[in-house]
């Protein structure tokens, strides 16, 4: 199984658009997970049919701001626990193995003085379910002084950072000289009851031309590629 989690900053310009469908025709994930759509329902359902999905959900965002969406193939069950404009809660059973297990899609609050409710909901999202879990998305883990928060967070949820194949920063600022700033913002995490389902799985960091985010894909068993 695939998944794909990306910040696309926005899915309203044909660019934007291409590249996801390049990238789903690349790497054929059966989840795939966008933040930051601007984009109407009415838009993403076509965009569900252009990408070649049985099943997606949408969640608009404020005004041309957030947006996020869950695109997910007929082959994977996935059973809705929670939603907002900045998560996803679902079981997926994988219909051929049978394997059933938890993700969540987390959009981490972009405001700065709002990045505390983000480190609340995983702690939340913890107290409602155990078992095998994984975590993706955009965690907006800035500025560095942040992330003490976020790893007391991650303590509590007892979730690690899955290592990543290609470049170690998954954002940047487009600025030059003394004001560049790269950062890991986008991460998958698991607990060890998952990896213990998928020791041989594997992140992939994969830049973009469009958005200052990569995109990243977890592959649960790189061993059948």
């Amino acid at each position: 199984m695939k998944i794909m989690s990306w910040n696309s900053r926005g899915l309203g310009n044909p660019r934007g658009v291409r590249t996801l469908r390049d990238f789903v025709r690349r790497e054929a994930p059966d989840v795939v997970f966008i933040m930051e759509t601007r984009s109407p329902t009415a838009r993403m359902e076509f965009l569900k049919v252009q990408l070649g999905f049985s099943c997606f959900l949408p969640v608009g965002g404020f005004g041309r701001r957030g947006g996020v969406c869950l695109f997910w193939r007929s082959e994977v069950n996935l059973v809705l626990r929670s939603y907002s404009p900045f998560h996803f809660d679902v079981l997926v059973s994988d219909c051929i193995s049978g394997i059933s297990w938890r993700l969540s899609a987390i959009y981490g609050r972009p405001e700065t003085s709002l990045r505390h409710n983000t480190w609340n909901l995983l702690r939340l999202l913890k107290d409602q379910f155990s078992g095998p879990w994984l975590c993706c998305g955009d965690f907006n883990v800035r500025p560095a002084t942040q992330m003490r928060g976020f790893r007391e967070a991650l303590d509590y949820c007892q979730l690690r950072s899955l290592p990543a194949v290609g470049p170690l920063y998954t954002w940047c600022n487009f600025r030059e000289g003394p004001a560049l700033i790269h950062e890991r913002l986008d991460r998958f995490l698991s607990n060890m009851d998952w990896l213990a389902l998928f020791p041989n799985c594997q992140v992939s960091n994969l830049p973009t031309p469009v958005s200052d985010h990569s995109c990243l894909v977890l592959t649960t068993d790189v061993s059948l590629q």
